[in-house]
């Protein structure tokens, strides 16, 4: 399952509030979240019709064990390792 707990896509460089549902949903199944950044929105903007050509960097994440942790817990973890990437992928932003 797929989850962006920010809700939308986001402009580079900018934050939104990371939501719990997805940390929520992987604590309660006792399933790991894995964190996903890229560079999409360098690219493809928000709001934006037209595509840049470009290249598309994706990380993917190490896996965030949610066993013994709460739903704000496991998403301040991936909200810090996904922000911390952003800063490398979209430097400037």
């Amino acid at each position: 399952m797929v989850v962006f707990p920010e809700g939308t896509r986001v402009r580079p460089g900018e934050r939104r509030e990371y939501q719990l549902g997805g940390a929520w949903l992987a604590v309660a199944s006792g399933a790991p979240i894995v964190p996903v950044a890229h560079n999409a929105g360098l690219l493809w903007p928000r709001n934006a019709f037209v595509k840049r050509p470009g290249v598309v960097t994706v990380r993917i994440g190490p896996p965030i064990d949610t066993r013994n942790r709460d739903a704000q817990t496991v998403n301040s973890l991936a909200e810090s390792w996904i922000e911390e990437q952003q800063r490398t992928l979209c430097p400037g932003s």
